[in-house]
């Protein structure tokens, strides 16, 4: 009896061992039966026997052996379970990594267009396999990405490089400046007149009044006295007393005629311009004496601009030394550092964007934090709305190119901009990996805290068009 009980224990530890091996192998002792499919690949990519066969993320068989054919193509033997109809819309995915760990699996994925059921056993209708890319997972169609990509990049480079566009553009903004600037300084020059003589225009715009008004009213009495018809009554006599003066005044030039021959009136007339002459050369000299006093009244006047000229000097010396004080000031004041500031100033741009196709409005809210010859971007893209994050560092390239880089509504993205003058300047962005974006602006700087752009949004793709306003503390 105890030889029966060590040969039972034995048997079961044997049994058990079988079916811990079984187990751990993935089989079963009463295995079910399966079909053989064959799949052929260009490149298996080191797939091995045992690999699992998945279809919808579902394992239903293993690879049973790969195997080179005469041709060079790789030819993996499929044991999938007994019954499974495999339709002719699958291929079979190899998927690969950058970084190989673990077992490679066989994907069944619908791909194909064909129609019909693949014939279990059937080596000369093998599935398609296809050796998945490291990034296709992530990309897909990278490579039809990438091409689109550099021709957007080739387009723009070709845009940048158009000196005649450039030149054109610079020559429009310089004399829409000029205009700008010259239309400015009228204005304030006839805004300073308006102001000097206020008082002026006043007195003369009230005089101008009542003046109208006279004259309405006198206007108003003549009609009134010519309706009376005693107007024609006093015309006629004005008419007759004129003519009773005209003969009066006849008669008295022959008087006066007869009167200037008389020879003693004569000379007294001759006498009389004896004495103008006299009286003249005392006049010559009166005026050589006020010439003798003007001299003198032109070199106390050139003494006292003298003395003004010396007053101004002081008063722009003094004025210097205001602005040196004030200089001293601000650099310990946060909210007017510049530049040369003890603390960075902190800029805040506000931009609306309208866009005509989406008809939307979008507003995006950004800090720009000076850090050395770098600026940190840090705000919000669609504000209120999705608020997504911006995260970028802008950098000068030279005086006319800045670059930016790091987060854009989130995703990774780039920027360029592009000065064709001082104030009017191209931009551009680029943000997203597997749906890339690119978005194009022309900004114009109207003062210092307001500018406008119009542009493009999904350049290459819809092709939206926008326009924006934007504002800047």
């Amino acid at each position: 009896m105890p030889a029966a009980w060590k040969v039972g224990a034995l048997v079961l530890i044997f049994v058990g061992l079988i079916l811990g091996i079984f187990a751990t192998l993935g089989a079963s002792i009463f295995a079910e039966p399966k079909e053989l499919y064959y799949a052929k690949f260009a490149d298996a990519g080191g797939l091995d026997s045992g690999a699992d066969v998945l279809l919808a993320g579902v394992s239903i068989g293993r690879v049973e052996k790969v195997e080179l054919t005469s041709t060079g193509e790789a030819i993996a033997t499929l044991a999938i379970e007994q019954g499974r109809k495999l339709d002719k819309t699958l291929v079979a995915v190899l998927p690969t990594s950058f970084i190989s760990l673990g077992d490679k699996q066989v994907l069944l994925r619908p791909m194909a267009q064909a129609s019909g059921i693949y014939a279990a056993g059937d080596r000369s209708d093998p599935i398609p396999g296809i050796l998945q890319g490291p990034l296709d997972e992530i990309f897909p169609d990278t490579e039809e990405t990438m091409a689109e990509l550099n021709k957007t990049m080739v387009a723009f480079r070709s845009l940048l490089e158009d000196k005649e566009l450039k030149d054109g553009l610079v020559g429009i903004m310089k004399s829409g400046e000029t205009t700008a600037t010259k239309f400015g300084n009228l204005a304030d020059n006839f805004n300073s007149t308006l102001t000097q003589n206020s008082d002026e225009i006043n007195t003369l715009m009230k005089t101008m009044v009542a003046t109208m008004k006279n004259v309405q009213s006198v206007s108003a009495e003549i009609e009134a006295f010519a309706a009376s018809g005693k107007l024609q009554d006093q015309t006629e006599q004005l008419l007759t007393t004129m003519n009773a003066a005209a003969t009066e005044g006849k008669g008295l030039m022959e008087d006066l005629r007869a009167y200037t021959a008389d020879p003693e009136l004569q000379d007294s007339l001759k006498s009389t311009l004896k004495n103008f002459e006299t009286m003249s050369a005392s006049g010559v000299n009166i005026a050589a004496d006020t010439e003798v006093m003007t001299k003198n009244g032109i070199e106390i006047s050139q003494q006292t601009k003298e003395l003004m000229t010396k007053a101004n000097k002081l008063a722009n010396e003094v004025e210097e030394l205001i602005e040196d004080v004030k200089g001293a000031v601000k650099k310990f004041d946060p909210t007017g550092a510049g530049a040369g500031g003890l603390i960075p100033k902190v800029e805040v741009e506000s931009d609306l964007t309208y866009n005509t196709e989406a008809s939307r409005i979008r507003t995006d809210v950004n800090l720009k934090i000076p850090a050395g010859k770098e600026k940190l971007i840090f705000g919000l893209y669609d504000a209120f709305e999705s608020n997504k994050l911006n995260i970028l560092l802008e950098r000068s390239i030279n005086d006319r190119t800045d670059l930016r880089y790091g987060v854009y509504a989130s995703k990774p993205g780039a920027g360029v901009s592009y000065r064709f003058a001082p104030n009017t300047w191209l931009q551009s962005e680029v943000f997203g990996l597997n749906d890339p974006q690119l978005d194009l602006r022309l900004k114009h700087r109207f003062n210092e805290a307001l500018h406008g752009w119009v542009g493009i949004e999904r350049v290459f793709d819809r092709n939206s068009p926008a326009i924006g306003i934007g504002i800047k503390r």
